[in-house]
Order: structure tokens, then C-alpha cells, then sequence
């Protein structure tokens, strides 16, 4: 490598100086003396922006390529770590030169370099290095005699013996001289004013906690910000909260971070985001900014974010019954909201008799969300108090599909075949033909019931279903009649079939009969509210589930979204006279046995 003498008379001393670098510690940092006994690995501290070429010898190019003022630097630090290459000791000497350029700039013909304000610092004698590294660390300041807080530093680090030989210290594996610089400007020149620093640009993320009453996730015209304390978090910026559901996160630097909400208040669940726990956005600010815009999350201009919307609900589906005893022997967990239209209560007072009924909860816990069993509170059962049923009979129930085959067997009487009916011979679309006889019918197979249908006065009649029944139609049964289908897989009312408005006092049942399935009962819906909200289903008589006692549930999949808080989703009122005109085939007859003295 070329090398230029630098006759110099400070301290009486004439040395070297190497040409240096245009970039910052790019000459040498990472060496190996010419011997291959120790390497030299360099670092800095702060990590100086790179200097652009001297081409031509032009020294105004030797400016920092990023704008002044960018890049200010009141202390530069250079780290040499020196390893042995095989393990074994060694001893080296070195030295090295400081340079500090007022002129702001680098100054040279090829290459950028600094030559202002030489210190040489005095040879180290014999420095050990052995399997632990050696590390050396130069700094320069503007509080020292070498630096202010303008211009360029430059640092040089010369290997001058290795082991005493003074003739290692030349040609490393890239062939420069064994040795080390670094170049670091302060962006200030000097001489002149001092530069106003440019403030680095902060931005930040607004939002909310609403309630999405019809859960479509978008905060629309109606549907207010949650009013409670929310708990917000951020992976960076200061987090602002307010008492409206409104929040802040102010002071971020251009970047990706992390929004949660960690405070699902009770009675509420999450629409979106569902991811988690907890659920959060990721939002990049700054330039390219993005947001998840599904909640009305949008990037202004300036690159701030505003309407990141965590969207949550109380809007949940519930039901209601009228003059009912209701047993779920597993509990029930039904979540009346505050103040609907209908009473706040899971069973209601018949309007005929005044009874709500009485609700027995098995062995488990129920909740009635914000509302109350009864205006009575007659309730049986619970953790406390378990009354696990258990009939008198026991499995199956008189209802059931096997024990109503069972009955009328005894009784003598031939069920009537459905696909002897022109308009039921597929059991899959069976339309109920006019003017049915009283009796008992049977499919022998899955049935779907696909008319509206409306049974004769005074008129008693069982359906029988070898399979899985599925109502596509109403079916209205007047006074004085009766109307009973006993599944022996399930019962399904399509999403189809339901109250033309969602209202209270609830509407006209759409399902009027006994329904008894020996597995699950299944009001069908959307249940999607982002698709559309469901029809209030409403049904007259009974529902009997697990009547073979093998397990069954009452599945309910009707989300009135919108309509939620104010109406139950499903409704199942009494018919007595029902009871009153049930085959006589049904009836059981008690018989006493008891014995007298003769």
C-alpha cells in the first residue's frame, strides 16, 4: 500500500501516518498481522454514517451523504479486540494517531481523509494476549484537546511488533498495511451556526371500544363507544385512556407495533379482533403506513392512525319460556340482557294461570346474565343442592320415539306409512296432504316437512320419525286438538321458519305441538350476524330432548344481532289443553294393590 510521509514536528517526534479511508472503518477492520499470529477485529461506537469517494481529488465530495445536522456526534469510540490466531501468547505493540478536521469535511486528494490536529498516542510497550481476548478502546471527545463538536474524527491504529518482531507488522490477508482507521463527522461545520437539529417525527394511533350492537363489526350510526374503563396496550408510545371508551397512543416513531385491549368487561365478548388473548392490531406508522380496516382503522395523511376500533358485544342470543317447567340437568347458562322488552326473566308468568313455572337446574350452576329466573325465583336443584331427575318409569320417557312404537303396538293400532301420501312418497320433501284423519304416522327414515300446515279441529295426531324430523313449514294446531312428533335421532326447525319481526309481546308460534327427540333439538339460523341476523323462533307445547335417555342436547343457533337486547332469539309458551286431549292410548292408569284380612 502507498504510503505518504508525514513530516511532522510536534514533541519532537517524526512519524508515519497512512492514508486513510472514505468510509468509516473500512481500512482494515478486520486484520491479520503478516506473521499469522493474532487478529484485529475492529468496532465503533456510534456508527458513523458513510463518507461518499473523493473522486478527482475533489474534496467538497467527502461529505457525509446524509443532510447535516443529521448526525451528531460529541464522542466517537473505536473498540479493537485482538484474538490469537492459534490458541497460543503472544505479545504485540501499537500505537495510535487522532485526528480532529475543523473544515467539517474530510480533506485529501484520493480517498476521504482527516490530517488536522494530530495526537500521537505513545507506543504501548509489550501487550499480552493469550486465549482470553484483548481489547483496546480509543476515545475521542469534544471535551478533550482533540475534539470539538464540529468536524470529523478520525482514529488510526498501527501494529508496530508482534512477539518483538518488528517485521510482522506489515501486509494482513487483504495486503494494506497491518493496521486499522476510523472516520466519523460530527454534521456540524464549524464556524458556522449551529443547526437547529431536525426533530425526528413522531406519530400516533386512535381509536376505540364500541358497542357493536349487531356485531357486523363496523361502529355504525346508533352504536355507541363502550362507557367504562378500557385497558389499552402498546408495544411502544404513551397510552392515553378516557372513560368514553376512547383512547391514545401518542409519541411513536415511524414503525410496526402492537395494539391490545385486555379488559373484555363481563357480559360482553369480542367481535373483532379474535385473535389472542389478548385480541390486537398490528399497525405499521409512519411511512407506509397500514391498519387493518375492517373496524374503520385508516391512515391519514400525516401517517398517524385514527378509528382503530376494538369492536365488543352484550348483544347475545337468549330464550324464553311461558308457563313452563324447564329442566336442564346440566345447567343452563342464559344471558338475559338488562332491560329488554320482554321481562328479564328466563321463565315468565302464563297469562292464563299467572305461573312462571318452575326451573330445575340438575346438579350444575345456571346464569341468568342480568336478568332473574322468575318473579318467583322457584328454582331446584344446583351445585348445592343437586336434583338429578329421575323417573319414576325411567328410560326411555312415555314420549319417546321407542316407547310411543312400544304403546301403540299394545294398543293394537297400525301407524299409517307417510309415502303412502302422493305428496310425502319422498320422505326428504314431504308436503302434509289436507284433511288428515286422526292417527298416528310414520316415517320410516329422515322427514322433512316442507308446507305450512294447519291441522283439523278436535283432532288428535302422533307422528313417528325413524330418523332425524326437520320442519321447513309451520305447523298451527287450533284448540281441542293435539299434535305430537317423536324423533328417534333429532328435530331441526329450519332458519327459514320464524316470526316475520322480532318483537314483545311475542308473536303467534310458528310450531305448535309436542316435539320430543331422543337426541338433540336444533333451532337452526344464520348465526353469523356479518350474513344477516336470524328469525325469532316461537313455539307452543313442549320440547322434550334425550328421551331415550342416551344423550341429547337443546342446541340453540339463532342470533337476533341487532334485535338481541331487547327480544329472545327462541320462545316456548305452554298449551295445556294439550294434556287435556292427549290419546287415551298415553294415559297410564295407576294401579293400587292391597291386601285385606279376610
Amino acid at each position: 500500500m502507498q504510503k505518504y510521509l508525514l513530516a511532522l514536528l510536534m514533541l519532537g517526534v517524526i512519524f508515519w501516518f497512512p492514508k486513510s479511508v472514505y468510509a468509516d472503518i473500512q481500512y482494515g477492520n478486520d486484520a491479520t498481522d503478516s506473521c499469522n499470529k493474532l487478529h484485529f477485529a475492529v468496532s465503533e461506537s456510534p456508527v458513523c454514517p458513510q463518507l461518499t469517494y473523493n473522486a478527482g481529488g475533489n474534496q467538497n465530495a467527502c461529505r457525509v451523504k446524509q443532510p447535516p445536522g443529521q448526525n451528531y456526534i460529541g464522542t466517537y469510540v473505536m473498540v479493537i479486540t485482538v484474538t490469537s490466531n492459534d490458541g497460543k501468547a503472544h505479545t504485540f505493540d501499537y500505537h495510535d494517531i487522532s485526528s480532529f478536521c475543523t473544515n467539517g469535511y474530510a480533506t485529501g486528494d484520493q480517498y476521504c481523509q482527516c490530517s488536522d490536529n494530530l495526537v500521537r498516542e505513545p507506543a504501548s510497550g509489550s501487550t499480552h494476549v493469550g486465549a482470553v481476548p484483548k481489547t483496546i478502546t480509543i476515545t475521542r471527545s469534544s471535551t478533550d484537546a482533540t475534539g470539538t463538536v464540529c468536524g470529523v474524527y478520525q482514529i488510526d491504529f498501527f501494529i508496530d511488533k508482534i512477539d518483538n518482531k518488528a517485521n510482522c507488522k506489515y501486509e494482513h490477508a487483504g495486503g494494506n498495511t497491518s493496521g486499522t482507521a476510523g472516520l466519523c463527522e460530527t454534521g456540524r461545520v464549524c464556524g458556522a451556526a449551529t443547526p437547529t437539529p431536525t426533530p425526528i417525527p413522531t406519530y400516533t394511533v386512535s381509536g376505540n371500544v364500541f358497542n357493536d350492537t349487531n356485531k357486523d363489526e363496523v361502529k355504525d350510526n346508533g352504536e355507541s363507544d363502550y362507557a367504562g374503563g378500557i385497558n389499552i396496550s402498546a408495544s411502544g408510545g404513551t397510552v392515553t385512556t378516557n372513560q368514553n371508551g376512547t383512547f391514545t397512543i401518542s409519541g411513536l416513531t415511524a414503525g410496526t407495533y402492537t395494539i391490545s385491549y385486555t379488559s373484555l368487561p363481563s357480559g360482553y365478548q369480542m367481535v373483532y379482533p379474535k385473535n389472542g388473548a389478548p385480541p390486537s392490531f398490528a399497525v405499521t406508522v409512519g411511512p407506509g403506513c397500514s391498519v387493518d380496516g375492517t373496524t374503520g382503522g385508516t391512515c391519514d395523511a400525516n401517517n398517524n392512525i385514527q378509528n382503530l376500533n376494538f369492536s365488543i358485544t352484550n348483544s347475545t342470543p337468549w330464550f324464553q319460556v311461558y308457563g313452563l317447567d324447564t329442566r336442564f340437568d346440566n345447567g343452563q347458562q342464559d344471558p338475559i340482557p338488562q332491560v329488554p322488552t320482554c321481562p328479564a326473566y328466563a321463565l315468565n308468568q302464563d297469562p292464563q294461570t299467572g305461573s312462571p313455572g318452575v326451573y330445575f337446574s340438575g346438579d350444575s350452576a345456571s346464569s341468568f346474565g342480568q336478568g332473574k329466573v322468575s318473579t318467583k325465583n322457584w328454582s331446584v336443584g344446583g351445585t348445592f343442592y343437586p336434583e338429578v331427575y329421575a323417573s319414576s318409569t325411567g328410560f326411555p320417557l312415555t314420549v319417546s320415539y321407542e316407547k310411543l312404537s312400544s304403546l301403540a303396538q299394545a294398543a293394537g293400532i297400525v301407524p299409517t306409512d307417510l309415502t303412502t301420501f302422493a305428496s310425502c312418497t319422498n320422505l326428504s320433501s314431504c308436503t302434509l296432504p289436507a284433511n288428515l284423519a286422526d292417527g298416528i304416522y310414520i316415517a320410516n327414515g329422515d322427514l322433512t316437512i316442507v308446507n305450512n300446515y294447519t291441522f283439523a279441529a278436535n283432532r288428535n295426531y302422533i307422528f313417528l320419525v325413524n330418523g332425524t324430523l326437520t320442519f321447513k313449514g309451520t305447523i298451527q294446531t287450533p284448540a281441542g286438538s293435539t299434535a305430537l312428533f317423536a324423533a328417534q335421532k333429532d328435530i331441526v326447525v329450519d332458519r327459514s321458519v320464524g316470526a316475520a319481526a322480532n318483537i314483545c309481546p311475542v308473536p303467534q308460534a310458528q310450531i305448535q305441538a309436542i316435539l320430543s327427540t331422543d337426541r338433540n333439538f336444533t333451532a337452526d339460523g344464520i348465526d353469523n350476524c356479518l350474513n344477516g341476523k336470524d328469525k325469532m323462533l316461537n313455539l307452543a307445547g313442549a320440547v322434550v330432548v334425550n328421551a331415550s335417555g342416551n344423550g341429547g342436547s337443546f342446541v340453540n343457533h339463532r342470533d337476533l344481532c341487532g334485535d338481541n337486547p331487547s327480544v329472545p332469539s327462541v320462545t316456548i309458551s305452554d298449551r295445556l289443553d294439550f294434556l287435556l286431549n292427549l290419546p287415551t292410548f298415553l294415559s297410564q292408569q295407576p294401579v293400587t294393590s292391597e291386601e285385606v284380612s279376610p
